[in-house]
């Protein structure tokens, strides 16, 4: 019984290790997928036809900025809104260009372009439809999808994203 049970125990692990790790990947594309069905119905169609490319894609940024080490890529994943609010009646800049005009370039690269980027990619999503280019609608959508998916992770709007300030270390990889 043993010699069948440390087999079935071991195989038991790496599963459950391999889907925690892979947590990420697999919110990000089930998020792209249920998204689909929530679109308008004028656009249902097209997004339900190309389906598997939005939810496969789903998790690209994350390969751009882990796998190949994109520079541009980390900071368009997150936003610690508290630092961009450093005294008391700040408001929140509403574009990078005010952003770029109250601090500098390394306090931004430090604290995050979150929304800024979605702004951008929403604009590039728009061209893409005005100009009908099929292949430029599925991948600027997917990223885009990609970026709203971490704007709506609470950690990835807060300079303690990891528990790190609150002695909860580790919190970012648990969920």
């Amino acid at each position: 019984m043993n010699k069948f049970i440390r087999p079935v125990f071991l195989v038991l692990t790496i599963a459950v290790t391999v889907t925690l790790l892979s947590w990420g990947r697999w919110g990000h594309q089930h998020i792209n997928r249920a998204a689909v069905f929530a679109l308008p119905d004028s656009m249902r169609v097209f997004f339900y036809n190309h389906i598997d490319y939005i939810t496969e894609e789903s998790s690209v940024p994350d390969s751009r900025r882990g796998l190949i080490g994109d520079k541009a890529e980390p900071n368009r994943h997150f936003i610690d809104l508290e630092n961009y609010l450093t005294h008391p009646g700040d408001s929140m800049p509403q574009t990078l260009k005010e952003a770029s005009d109250k601090f500098d370039a390394k306090f931004i690269e430090a604290n995050g372009i979150l929304p800024w980027y979605m702004e951008d990619m929403m604009e590039k999503l728009t061209r893409a439809f005005r100009n009908k280019s099929k292949v430029e609608i599925l991948f600027i959508a997917a990223d885009l999808a990609h970026y709203i998916g971490d704007a709506h992770m609470p950690l990835h709007t807060s300079a303690n994203y990891d528990g790190q300030f609150t002695n909860q270390k580790g919190i970012h990889s648990f969920w």
